[in-house]
């Protein structure tokens, strides 16, 4: 309990009583005990709390309050959050088998005996770990229904995104950095790079309410359309200077929307499937109120300098720091057919039906899903800041 007050020589008899009574109430509010079915922990499964780590989604630990879980139901809010040590709903796993790769393979949910009821069910091996949405769940995601993160050497990360009905619809490669990470997010006919991108999930003050808020120094997306047409800038939006000292994330009780978004630069650019040529950034960005050179905050790099240039096989993006000591230029490249193959060859599971999915079922797509990645997810041409060496 921390409380602040000013003491003057104004202060009436009436004044120090009711503060008294305030101090007396709130330290009281403060040592009162939790609910005897609480626990210390909100993860109680060393199998989750490991892959916290690896995830920025907080359904590990805290859920909706019970009764309000269905989006359509009357005074529903997509912000209100209790911890799961509160509701007694801790996630709760058990090995379910040997990964094909080797070693154990784990499944994990809130209730192993209601697998599907409760906003998530996880597999995990040594090498990946793949969650499925409950149905409620499904509806309020804004990235697909079922994701899975490949856990890779060094600081390398990736993140496949599938719909409800099974298919791919997004690949996030990440390289890591001290905070945040450099990103080449890859679509069917689309790639966005997100420069310094930091995610992270907040407690609004004096509630239960929780924003989950995305902060990028520079988005870059860059989309093939119909036809032959040269590369175009359809939005060059400037923000924030990313030379002036500015703090991640806007503060919390500024946050009105889930998901809070904040970037430096955004930045989209359309170009048709059949054109030839090369395009350069610089050339690109001239006529724009960004101007040729543009700056953003890596991740992995610091205050950079961003250059590159489109052909019709990739995108390729070039990171110069501008900090001394220099350091060698960062890359972050990745080629069209990339989303397109990962797509045509990922197994799909429609998990619109969850009354029908089976723990089976997810346990296998999932280690198919490790599989054809392994083989095909990452391709020579594809740069990641260093991170794919």
């Amino acid at each position: 309990l921390f409380y602040h007050f000013y003491a003057s020589a104004s202060l009436t008899e009436q004044q120090i009583d009711a503060f008294a009574d305030h101090l007396a109430r709130a330290t009281a509010r403060a040592r009162a005990t939790h609910p005897q079915a609480a626990t210390g922990r909100s993860i109680t499964s060393d199998v989750v709390a490991d892959t916290r780590t690896h995830t920025d989604c907080f359904r590990h630990f805290v859920v909706h309050p019970e009764g309000a879980r269905d989006p359509h139901a009357p005074g529903y809010s997509f912000h209100t959050f209790t911890q799961r040590r509160t509701t007694g709903e801790q996630i709760q796993h058990t090995r379910f088998g040997t990964a094909r790769a080797g070693g154990p393979l784990w499944v994990y949910a809130p209730d192993l005996n209601a697998p599907f009821a409760n906003e998530l069910l996880g597999v995990r091996t040594e090498h990946y770990f793949l969650e499925v949405l409950d149905h409620h769940q499904q509806q309020l995601s804004l990235v697909g229904a079922v994701h899975a993160t490949m856990l890779l050497p060094g600081s390398l990360r990736v993140l496949l995104n599938f719909e409800a009905d099974g298919t791919f619809r997004s690949a996030e490669y990440k390289a890591l950095g001290e905070q945040g990470a450099d990103e080449v997010q890859v679509f069917t006919d689309t790639i966005t790079v997100k420069i310094g991108k930091h995610a992270g999930g907040f407690r609004r003050p004096h509630s239960d309410d929780y924003s989950f808020s995305i902060d990028a120094s520079a988005e870059i997306t860059l989309r093939r359309t119909p036809g032959a047409d040269a590369p175009a800038v359809t939005v060059a939006r400037h923000n924030a200077d990313v030379l002036l000292p500015r703090r991640p994330h806007l503060r919390r009780e500024q946050f009105r929307r889930f998901p809070n978004r904040f970037f430096d630069t955004e930045l989209n650019i359309t170009l048709g499937r059949d054109w030839q040529g090369t395009a350069y950034l610089p050339e690109l960005l001239a006529p724009t109120p960004i101007g040729p050179v543009l700056a953003a905050r890596s991740a992995r790099c610091g205050v950079c300098t961003v250059d590159g240039r489109l052909t019709p096989h990739e995108v390729h993006l070039t990171l110069t720091a501008l900090a001394e000591p220099r350091t060698d230029a960062l890359h972050l490249a990745g080629p069209w057919n990339l989303g397109r193959r990962l797509h045509d060859a990922l197994p799909r599971l429609d998990v619109r039906d969850t009354d029908r999915l089976t723990v089976e079922q997810v346990a296998d797509f999932a280690e198919s899903v490790h599989k054809v990645f392994t083989h095909i997810g990452l391709p020579k041409d594809l740069k990641l800041a260093g991170a794919e060496r």
